[in-house]
């Protein structure tokens, strides 16, 4: 399957100013790679678990695990689902850690544009999601 990844170093005490695009209604396609740093220092993960919350355009919002791929990098990636891409508008997303189901630390909120796709015959409407608390 086709996959594509964008790669982020995100400092949590700073704005991310990259620019984020995504296609409405990809699906299992798009990723975030991201690493977390505390200045230049990579955040230490392990024992601890990420997830991604966002609030989309038409404001239902996600909230969805995410894995951690370098424990000691502060490496993490991120699905950006077609649920999440449903509605083409600016999607507000914070990346969370957690250690014991307990919020720690967040960054501080991101936008990734969601492009109109020009295939509309099979429009996915959009609702909330919660595939975090699903595994819980």
């Amino acid at each position: 399957m086709a996959q594509v990844y964008k790669k982020l170093e995100i400092d949590v005490n700073k704005e991310v100013t990259s620019i984020i695009t995504a296609v409405q209604n990809d699906a299992s396609s798009r990723f975030l790679d991201v690493v977390l740093l505390d200045g230049s220092t990579a955040i230490n993960l392990t024992g601890h678990e990420v997830r991604i919350y966002g609030v989309k355009g038409d404001g239902t919002e996600f909230f969805n695990n995410g894995e951690i791929t370098n424990a000691t990098a502060g490496r993490c990636q991120f699905e950006l689902t077609s649920q999440s891409l449903a509605v083409a508008r600016d999607l507000n997303v914070q990346i969370i850690i957690y250690h014991n189901n307990v919020e720690i630390l967040s960054t501080q909120p991101f936008k990734i544009h969601v492009i109109k796709s020009l295939i509309s015959a099979s429009a996915i409407e959009s609702s909330n999601e919660y595939g975090a608390l699903v595994v819980l």
